[in-house]
């Protein structure tokens, strides 16, 4: 079985802001998130996942990691379809719940 690299997009439930990463982990990756292991997100949890990719060799992930850091027009593109489907799950649940 070959080892995954994912390329992940997080969701502060705090401040609604995402949060783009690597690892071969998910859920150990996330969890670090949540109980404050990473400086970058410290303090801004907790968090969900609302996004990845799988890619089978680690210089493909850190490949697209970069290249979205690099491109804030391609970063931003997918931020812009991840609020609006986050939305779109929200007031589907709302109106499930209400």
């Amino acid at each position: 079985m070959h080892r995954m690299y994912f390329v992940y997009v997080m969701r502060s439930l705090t401040t609604e802001r995402l949060y783009l990463g690597w690892t071969t982990d998910l859920r150990r990756r996330l969890c670090q998130h949540n109980g404050g292991a990473s400086r970058a997100t410290r303090g801004r949890g907790p968090y969900e996942l609302v996004y990845c990719e799988a890619y089978r060799h680690r210089e493909e992930a850190l490949a697209r990691e970069q290249s979205l850091k690099k491109h804030p027009n391609v970063w931003k593109q997918l931020k812009t379809r991840l609020y609006r489907t986050l939305a779109r799950a929200s007031s589907r649940a709302q109106e499930v719940v209400g």
